[in-house]
């Protein structure tokens, strides 16, 4: 059964997961979706599996998203929002 994340989880909360992301990659000197990926839940939340693939095409699609939203300084994670129109 497939579940709308809109409706389980508060913008709120994504926001929390990667301003947390965001402070580690800083700290840390790694890439924003290098950090999302290994240190919050949204892999997860996803409803990808434990593996943490990085190559996964869903994965892909976010970890682009990201990093457009890092280099504009924008929350880019709305679905159906392709990667071009960052």
């Amino acid at each position: 059964m497939k579940t709308n994340i809109s409706l389980v989880y508060s913008k709120q909360f994504f926001e929390l997961q990667l301003v947390f992301a965001q402070k580690i990659a800083d700290v840390s000197h790694q890439s924003l979706d290098q950090v999302v990926l290994r240190f919050t839940a949204l892999y997860r939340i996803l409803g990808l599996d434990w593996n943490l693939d990085p190559t996964n095409p869903i994965w892909q699609i976010l970890a682009a998203k990201l990093q457009c939203s890092a280099r504009n300084n924008v929350l880019v994670l709305r679905t159906g929002q392709s990667v071009e129109t960052c």
